[in-house]
């Protein structure tokens, strides 16, 4: 969708990837620092800021204004038996208007913008909310990550070995064909959950910084690092 290209192959992880903790290694630090740089965050701030602004203005409907106004005129009339003349006018004055009487569209501006302040507030809150807890789980999310990545690399060794173990057996006849299928499934399956960890530390990592703030085009180019150069094999096959 962003490259308007059809892919048919895509570059896998590498066999091994670096299982960094966040750091600071400490949750309540990554908390406070969404808080204070999260973009989504900082821009809702601003809208608050602007509708309080915003009802400022509408109340100031009421008030008079006094203006400076200017004019220049030039005007040049020929012919007739007393010749041509130029005439040139320039005026300067100030101009005060004072609202009488608009029925009531500047009382009910101002309460739509009473209202779109809390609207605004409201929405705040709720970025505010949203981001704390995005932050939280990205956080979880990385550290958890970096147990699951290792328990399922040892879960792969382990079917690994189970698979040829049944393999061994039905050669010499102690174990039949579906003991070999079902070793099959069972490595398979934690080859799958293994892959599925690993990307899900990659994309942790990424939505931890995200919520941060800190989020770069240098931590795309890093995960990019860590593609392999074969490609994975094509959708379906």
């Amino acid at each position: 969708e962003l490259t308007g290209v059809r892919h048919d192959t895509l570059l896998g992880l590498g066999k091994t990837i670096p299982l960094l903790a966040p750091a600071p290694n400490d949750m309540e630090q990554w908390v406070n620092t969404s808080l204070a740089q999260n973009l989504q965050l900082s821009a809702a701030q601003d809208a608050l800021q602007i509708a309080q602004q915003e009802i400022r203005r509408r109340r100031a409907g009421h008030l008079p204004t006094l203006d400076l106004v200017g004019s220049h005129g030039y005007q040049s009339i020929g012919g007739g038996t007393m010749g041509g003349r130029d005439d040139t006018l320039n005026t300067v004055m100030l101009q005060l208007n004072v609202p009488l009487f608009s029925g009531g569209l500047v009382s009910s501006q101002t309460r739509e913008a009473v209202q779109l302040q809390e609207q605004s507030r409201d929405q705040l809150e709720q970025i505010r909310r949203a981001t704390e807890r995005l932050s939280r789980d990205a956080f979880r999310g990385v550290t958890t990550s970096i147990s699951t990545v290792n328990a399922l690399k040892q879960a792969v060794t382990s079917n690994q070995t189970a698979l040829e173990t049944a393999e061994a057996g039905n050669a010499v006849g102690t174990r039949t064909m579906v003991d070999v299928l079902d070793a099959q499934s069972n490595l398979f399956r934690a080859k799958r959950d293994y892959a599925r960890a690993r990307y899900d530390y990659l994309l942790n990592t990424l939505r931890l910084k995200q919520a941060a703030g800190m989020l770069s085009p240098s931590d795309l180019v890093s995960i990019n690092a860590y593609l392999a150069d074969t490609p994975a094999a094509p959708a379906g096959k």
